[in-house]
């Protein structure tokens, strides 16, 4: 028996070890592709405004000059929502500016409705903001919908326990449950 729990402890600690590491990977610290330039930057809805700060400044950087924005960001949280509907009713002279609403309203729904635009577009790259925990669901879910150069420009949201313990759930779906576009 001792010999049993010897190796069922270590076969636990190295799962904890993984999961640990696979967390900070995919969730607190994901990729950032450091884009150079892309057809366009599409902003996710979410977040605390992090998302469309980090959008604005892609395209000041010159990343891209089509900026993609969905609207319904200004359902999710109260903070974001006037700078977000604001900018919809403008009209930029220095970039192109899209909003849109993404029915249904989540990942897989923007993801489709981005991948639309693009295809119509004739775009071959995008660039993906969305909060740094959410950065991997949403690249998955845009690999799936469009077919060209998917980068990650992740916005720092802080350390959010229960939303990284949601998106384990979140990813685990995506990736074994819906699995086409």
């Amino acid at each position: 028996m001792g010999d049993f729990l010897r190796r069922a402890t270590w076969l636990l600690a190295a799962a904890v070890l993984v999961w640990g590491l696979l967390t900070i990977r995919w969730f607190v610290l994901p990729a950032d592709d450091e884009p150079a330039g892309a057809d366009a930057v599409l902003v996710f809805a979410g977040g605390a405004g992090e998302r469309l700060d980090e959008g604005l400044a892609l395209i000041e950087q010159d990343v891209a000059n089509v900026l993609v924005v969905n609207e319904a960001i200004k359902h999710w949280h109260p903070t974001a929502a006037d700078e977000t509907w604001d900018l919809c009713d403008t009209t930029p002279s220095d970039y192109t500016l899209i909003c849109i609403v993404a029915l249904p309203d989540n990942t897989r729904g923007e993801a489709e409705n981005f991948a639309d635009i693009a295809h119509e577009q004739g775009w071959n790259s995008v660039v993906v903001v969305t909060t740094d925990f959410h950065s991997r669901r949403a690249a998955l879910w845009m690999g799936r919908c469009f077919d060209g150069q998917v980068l990650r420009s992740p916005a720092d949201a802080g350390l959010h326990v229960w939303s990284i313990a949601r998106e384990w759930l979140a990813v685990g779906q995506t990736t074994f449950l819906e699995r086409s576009c």
